[in-house]
Parts: structure tokens; C-alpha cells; sequence
């Protein structure tokens, strides 16, 4: 009995023993990774068993320090298509994973099944493999012009093969006027062009940048204008808008209006915009002041004109020039009315002038309407009576002194004008 179970304990120790048929070993390179997420990575392993027997399967699996279940990658729902097994059954165990995950960090492990039940070997201690994403860390996001700031890309392990890194600002290349040493961006100094959202990316894998991260530059005001409205040229009782603007960050807090003149400089008023209606003493030089919590600026100087109201329309200047036209005539005209109407009134108190012909001694008939309408006169020359013939009738002027004569019918017919 004794020399069975000794038998037994030899063939044992010798199948067992290194440098015999019952020897496995394995290779891997690298033993440690450290990979970007996106990335792929690829495992050179070799692997050496005992010569009696022969490989039936191998496989990747994950988890080599556990007590778990050993599953082919290639048959996992979270590998399935990413894992690619590039080795043999006699030595190579290389394999590939893509498109890495951060859920993929952790140890991997070849596993060998040969033709013996009881002869399978497990790859142990594996590939540690860390997978990282691209971080851009900044010590303040919010620095203010003239200084300096540095921008590190970093990931949670030390990325192999010296990789060169590429930085960008609103998704556009870094201009080379900052430098970059390794991992690190330094704007010195900073100015408020720099002001934008930073990411970087690892060259070969410009696909997979890191998240992007503000960085903020306080500046003071700059660029800043005044503007008016309607024109700087203005007549007195003109409604002007004045208007302040200014590039800063953080923004502007505080406008303030200033006008210049022989005088001196006064306040005018505060805001971003102020209005008033123009009077005679409101001309001179305005400019505004805008400030921050950084600094502040003054704009340029622009003239306002205050003169009096000297800026008519077409139909103001015709209004103008017609209404005092229109008064004059309509004036003349009653002027010259009244004059005719009492010129009327004294010809007929006094002067008849009527176009007449002789019916008889010291007997007129007028050919026109008189006072009563009468058909005939006697008139009685005197001193004041004068009579003027042309060449067809007698013209009679004289101061009215007359008398009404009845005329028998004979005689008014005997003289009635043809």
C-alpha cells in the first residue's frame, strides 16, 4: 500500500515538475497599460505548455485575481465586436481590443484548455490595462488680462510613447504664439482674445478630444464709443439721444456723461443712454466714461451745435413765405374795398358824371341811373356847373344843384334816346 500511494506521489511530482512535459508559462507585453478611451490597444503574448499534450481552446477573460467565472471576451455582449483574438494553439496568444471604454480598465488574462481534463492553465498575473479619458485642468477659470495662466491635459495614468498633444480654442487650433511643453498650454500673458473654451486631443487620435473647458479673462473697458442722434449739428428745442458702448468683462456697471466747454467739464448724466431737448447752452464737447470692476476708459470727444432753430422743411419755409403773403393781400384787398367804397360815396354826394344829351334848354336826360332814377333834369348852370362836348355827347360835371322836371309825354317821347 505504502508503495502504491509513493508510486502514485512520484508520477504526480514528475508530471508537475518545471523543465518537464508538465510545464506552462506565459508572456505578456506590455504588462501594464494605459490607454485613451476611443483608443485601441494590442497585447503581444506568448505562451509555452508541456509537449504530450495539445491546445483545444484559448481565450481572453477578464478579472485574473478573482475567484469568478472565466468568460471568453468574445462571447461577452460588452466585447462583442471590439475584441479580436490574433494568436495560434501552439504559441501566440495575442489579442486586440478598439474603440476603449473606462469600463474596460481591469486585469486580462490568457486561459489555456488542452486534450487533459485536469491540464488547463490560466495566464497569471495578467495585463493591467487603464483606460483615461482627456482631462483639461486650469488652476482658476477666470484670470484677468496681462496675467499668466497654464493649462495642463492630463490623464488618471501616464500615457506611454511620449505623445504629443494639440490643443484647441472654440474648437480651432491654438495659435504657436503660446507655447506648449508636453501636456501643458501657457498663455503668458493672457489677453482677452484668449477668452474661449479649451480641449486638447493626443496627435493620432484627433477623434476623441478631451471635454472643453471655459476660461474667462477680465478685462477692462475698450473700444469705448459715444454716438448721437439725430446728428451733432442740432437746433435749440431738438430731442438728442446720447449712447454709450463699451466691450468689457465683466461688463460694464457705470456710465457716466461728461460735456466740455470754456467753462470747464460738468456731469451730465449717467446710463448707458440719456436724452434731453436742446437748448442754446447745451452746445460743446460730450464723451462718456465706462467702468468696470477691472478699470475704466473715456471714449473720444463728439461736438454738439446748439444754434436757434434755423432748420425749416420745405413746408414750414412755404408756410413761412405764403402766410404773410396771403395777410398782406387779403389787407390790400380791404384796404382797397373800403377806399372804392368811400370814393363811391362821395361821387355820389357830390360829383354826377353821366353821359347826357341836351332835350331841351337848361333840360338833360341822362342816359344812365341817377339818384331817384329820374329820366330828366333841369339844371341851372352857375359857377360851378361845367359842360364838355366831344364829338358824339356833352359831358356835364357839376355840384349837385337840380331840379326835378315833369316832362309831358310828347316831349319824353319827342327826346327819348334812339
Amino acid at each position: 500500500m505504502f508503495l502504491r500511494r509513493g508510486y502514485v506521489f512520484l508520477v504526480i511530482h514528475f508530471l508537475h515538475s518545471p523543465g518537464v512535459w508538465a510545464h506552462f508559462s506565459t508572456s505578456y507585453t506590455p504588462r501594464m497599460v494605459c490607454a485613451l478611451a476611443g483608443s485601441s490597444i494590442h497585447v503581444d503574448c506568448t505562451y509555452t505548455y508541456p509537449g504530450h499534450l495539445y491546445v483545444k481552446e484559448t481565450f481572453w477573460y477578464r478579472g485574473c485575481s478573482s475567484n469568478g467565472e472565466m468568460k471568453d471576451l468574445s462571447q461577452d455582449k460588452q466585447f462583442k465586436g471590439r475584441i479580436q483574438y490574433l494568436g495560434n494553439k501552439k504559441s501566440n496568444c495575442s489579442m486586440m481590443i478598439k474603440d476603449l471604454k473606462d469600463s474596460d480598465s481591469g486585469e486580462y488574462c490568457i486561459r489555456i484548455i488542452t486534450n487533459v481534463l485536469w491540464e488547463k492553465w490560466s495566464g497569471t498575473p495578467g495585463v493591467d490595462l487603464s483606460v483615461s479619458e482627456l482631462q483639461v485642468s486650469v488652476a482658476s477659470d477666470t484670470v484677468t488680462e496681462g496675467e499668466s495662466v497654464t493649462l495642463t491635459c492630463s490623464t488618471t495614468c501616464s500615457l506611454s510613447n511620449n505623445p504629443t498633444y494639440i490643443w484647441y480654442r472654440n474648437s480651432q487650433p491654438v495659435s504657436n504664439n503660446h507655447a506648449v511643453v508636453n501636456n501643458i498650454l501657457l498663455l503668458k500673458p493672457v489677453s482677452s482674445e484668449d477668452a474661449g473654451n479649451y480641449s486638447c486631443v493626443v496627435k493620432g487620435y484627433e477623434d476623441h478630444p478631451s471635454l472643453a473647458v471655459p476660461l474667462s479673462v477680465r478685462f477692462a473697458p475698450k473700444n469705448t464709443m459715444a454716438s448721437i442722434i439725430p446728428s451733432s449739428e442740432v437746433s435749440e428745442g431738438s430731442f438728442v439721444i446720447l449712447t454709450c458702448s463699451s466691450d468689457a468683462y465683466p461688463p460694464v456697471h457705470d456710465y457716466t456723461w461728461y460735456r466740455q466747454n470754456g467753462l470747464g467739464t460738468f456731469s451730465v448724466g449717467a446710463g448707458k443712454t440719456i436724452h434731453f431737448t436742446v437748448a442754446l447752452e447745451d452746445g460743446g464737447h460730450y464723451f462718456c466714461e465706462a467702468k468696470n470692476e477691472v478699470g475704466s476708459q473715456n471714449s473720444t470727444t463728439m461736438e454738439l451745435t446748439s444754434a436757434v432753430s434755423s432748420q425749416w422743411t420745405k413746408g414750414e419755409l412755404a408756410a413761412i413765405i405764403i402766410v404773410p403773403i396771403l395777410a398782406l393781400l387779403v389787407l390790400a384787398t380791404v384796404v382797397v374795398t373800403c377806399w372804392l367804397r368811400k370814393k363811391a360815396i362821395v361821387n355820389e354826394d357830390s360829383v354826377i358824371k353821366a353821359d347826357v344829351k341836351q332835350c331841351t334848354s337848361n333840360v338833360y336826360c341822362s342816359t344812365v341811373a341817377t339818384i331817384s332814377d329820374p329820366a330828366c333834369f333841369k339844371m341851372t348852370p352857375g359857377p360851378h356847373v361845367s359842360v364838355q362836348h366831344d364829338e358824339h355827347y356833352p359831358t356835364l360835371h357839376f355840384t349837385p344843384s337840380w331840379q326835378e322836371v315833369s316832362l309831358s309825354s310828347s316831349i319824353a317821347k319827342e327826346h327819348q334816346f334812339k
